[in-house]
């Protein structure tokens, strides 16, 4: 289960929740390990996401407190809990910090900085606007260290979010903790700029090229509940049991 895809999204879902009707986008996409069409299902209470080019599935279910991340491939169903989610950024913060340490070191923030770029560098400016499955979307170009994107969001589409379960969601904003600096809370505020949901971007990625998605149909809707059914006969893996054991393995050897 990759987790900065995960956070990525809940910064992004956190600042746009609404009690709004079901939505269902298609997206096409293309780049290194993003082939394919993909297609995202949202209610108030579960968020889907089908990629049929890489077989692979995720999904938020906010009733439960649950992330599933679905392995077609594999057979298999990778799922974490909302606590064990929030356990595992609390024991990342303390491992951030004393990697934080490390960077100051002489030479060391230096090295970092030429493989992944200066962590001070980010920024998000507005651009214009464009078109994008039909609605009027704002544009944003936005760099990361060393990544560079190109955002198109509409402001005017919400995202549904059960306003209680919206709640225990937001705890994950805690996910967000563990890179603390003066670089993270610059990141924040750069983030706040950007309003709407994405419907297409362009991003720029060291080492792996260009990697967009585009939204190709944008529909309001009932889903059925079959959409969001796990599949029978997957292996079932615990990893936010997996992920607190190797955090607590970490600690027990400083």
């Amino acid at each position: 289960m990759r987790l900065a895809p995960l956070i990525a999204m809940f910064a992004s879902l956190s600042v746009m929740a609404a009690l709004a009707g079901d939505l269902t986008i298609t997206f096409k996409n293309s780049g290194k390990h993003n082939e394919g069409i993909s297609h995202q299902y949202m209610t108030a209470d579960r968020h889907r996401t089908n990629h049929e080019g890489i077989q692979t599935d995720s999904m938020i279910d906010l009733q439960k407190g649950m992330i599933y991340t679905i392995k077609h491939k594999e057979k298999k169903v990778e799922f974490m809990s909302f606590e064990d989610m929030e356990k595992f950024a609390e024991a990342m913060s303390a491992r951030m910090a004393e990697m934080q340490e490390q960077m100051n070191q002489p030479g060391v923030g230096a090295m970092m900085a030429k493989i992944m770029g200066d962590p001070n560098n980010f920024s998000v400016d507005q651009v214009g606007s464009e078109t994008v499955a039909s609605r009027k979307c704002t544009k944003y170009h936005m760099v990361i260290m060393k990544m560079d994107m190109v955002l198109s969001t509409d402001p005017t589409l919400k995202i549904p979010m059960n306003p209680a379960n919206f709640a225990r969601f937001t705890k994950f904003t805690n996910l967000m903790k563990f890179a603390a600096s003066p670089a993270a809370a610059k990141m924040a505020a750069e983030m706040a700029k950007i309003k709407g949901f994405t419907l297409k971007s362009v991003t720029q990625v060291p080492m792996l090229g260009q990697i967009t998605s585009e939204a190709t149909e944008v529909k309001e809707g009932p889903i059925a509940p079959t959409v969001f059914a796990l599949p029978e006969g997957y292996k079932m893996e615990d990893t936010g049991k997996k992920l607190l054991e190797q955090s607590q393995k970490g600690g027990r050897k400083r």
